[in-house]
């Protein structure tokens, strides 16, 4: 199935795509009119569209809802520090968007490298990873939050991987079947007072392996340690 996406897609409602879809689809696809596409809104819904119109710089689809499905359950937030290069934040948002992450926040740490980020490139990344995986679902993806602000946030289930010595808790022992927020810190690691705050707010140690992993490789084992053991 080949997916494309319009957050405004609603059923029964006439929708016009963007040029850069128009284009892809009228020449490149060569669709006509009539024919019909898969559309997502990114929010569980999946329709089935007819081309009304099939000018390759304003392609307009009539909306029928096809089916809903409900989000992947228990849902992994993961607060992951930007990467001084943002390619690679991009390739481990791209990776963990298709694994099935359900909400992404930049965490901003003591000893962030990067501190701010592209969200218009993020978003677009989250997308075209959410239709290249056939997902319904398009993860939420957070302005920039303070390490601190991360720590006020609700979940049944709080995780933390570091670098610090500590007792190994493995994915198999501390991921559940609960709503996870899980943290990762920047190249230089999460700083002891943040560690302390962690535990202090009710943060269990995640233990990620036995070599030392970059930002973005950690990121990925722990969503899928999470994918693997919580469903």
């Amino acid at each position: 199935m080949q997916l494309f996406y319009d957050a405004t897609a609603a059923d029964g409602h006439e929708l016009t795509m963007d040029r850069t879809e128009s284009k892809h689809i009228a020449r490149v696809l060569r669709k006509e009119v009539r024919d019909k596409l898969h559309l997502t809104d990114g929010k569980g819904n999946l329709y089935q569209a007819t081309i009304t119109d099939a000018n390759p710089n304003k392609v307009k689809l009539a909306c029928g809802l096809q089916r809903s499905t409900p989000n992947a359950t228990p849902s992994l937030t993961l607060a992951i520090a930007p990467t001084k290069s943002m390619d690679r934040l991009e390739w481990f948002l791209e990776k963990a968007t298709e694994i099935g992450v359900q909400r992404f926040i930049p965490l901003i740490t003591e000893r962030s490298e990067r501190r701010s980020v592209k969200m218009d490139r993020l978003h677009r990344i989250a997308v075209g990873a959410m239709k290249q995986s056939n997902q319904l679902w398009l993860p939420i993806i957070d302005e920039p939050k303070s390490f601190h602000e991360v720590l006020k946030l609700e979940h049944a289930s709080r995780l933390i991987a570091h670098c610090e010595e500590f007792a190994p808790s493995n994915a198999t022992e501390v991921i559940q079947q609960k709503d996870t927020i899980i943290l990762i810190g920047p190249e230089g690691d999460f700083s002891p007072s943040e560690v302390d705050a962690a535990r202090e707010s009710d943060y269990e140690e995640l233990h990620l392996g036995t070599t030392r992993l970059r930002t973005e490789t950690a990121g990925l084992v722990a969503v899928t340690a999470f994918s693997l053991y919580s469903r």
